[in-house]
Order: C-alpha cells, then structure tokens, then sequence
C-alpha cells in the first residue's frame, strides 16, 4: 500500500494545509521594507565599488559632447549633474539616470527624457574597469506629452 492509500486525506484537510503553507510566506510591512533597504544598500554598495563615479560623469559629458546630436535630439540639452546621487536601484545625475539591473554585471544604461522631441535616449554601455566605460548604442523610445482622460 503507497503512502497516499495510507493518509485519510479530505479536502477540507487539504484545504487547511495549502492555507497554513501559503500563511508562512507571507511579509510583514516591515519585513518588506526590510528587505528593500537590504536590496537598495547592496546595489548601493556593489556600484560604489565597482565605478568611479567621477569618471563615470566625466564619461558622460564627454558622450554627448562627442555625439551632440542624435537622430534630431540635441544630447546636450539634457543637463549633465557635478555628481551622482544614489537612490534605490538608480542613480542620476542632472536630467540623467544610471541604471543596470545587475551591479555586478558591466553592462549599464545612461537614460535621458526630451520632452521636446517626445522621446527618451537610452545609451546602452560597457564598463570596461572601474574608470572605463565605453558606449555600445543608442536606443530610442518616443512618447507623447499629450494628456489623455
């Protein structure tokens, strides 16, 4: 006889068990936040180590200095910061944000939004060492500025 012919099993006891194992995985409000500050302070740390965030904005000035314009957008429009301010999984400089969704890989995005031209730049990036970067492309995404009810 298998294990299950043994067991009374009833759905209302399958029922209580399935309840009381999805109880167990439930977060506080707390423990949430907890855990968010946890993620934000290792992305934090991992970036702080791992770039030079004084190159890294020198790097930027210099891109859109070098490129100025792109596909009609006037790179040099969007504001570049002194430095970085670090913030969540992001930091952004001026009217410019940092981003990767994995620190510990070198891939990053540089992204800014032109109001003007309806569009956010996406400079798609390489760190090559800690003060070494290197632009791979350029992706655009349009939108519109037009409020809709």
């Amino acid at each position: 006889m298998t294990l299950l012919g043994k067991m009374k099993l009833s759905f209302p006891s399958i029922f209580a068990a399935l309840f009381l194992c999805s109880c167990s995985h439930v977060l506080t409000p707390v423990e949430v936040q907890r855990a968010v500050e946890r993620r934000d302070r290792a992305w934090r740390e991992s970036v702080s180590s791992r770039y030079d965030l004084v190159e890294l904005a020198a790097f930027l000035q210099r891109t859109i200095t070098e490129r100025k314009i792109w596909k009609g957008t006037d790179l040099t429009s969007a504001k570049v910061g002194t430095s970085w301010m670090i913030g969540g999984g992001s930091m952004v400089s001026g009217d410019w944000y940092f981003s990767t969704p994995n620190p510990e890989k070198d891939e990053f995005t540089l992204r800014a939004s032109f109001r003007r031209e309806e569009r956010t730049l996406n400079l798609k990036c390489v760190r090559e060492g800690k003060s070494k970067f290197r632009l791979l492309d350029i992706e655009t995404e349009e939108f519109t500025n037009e409020l809709t009810i």
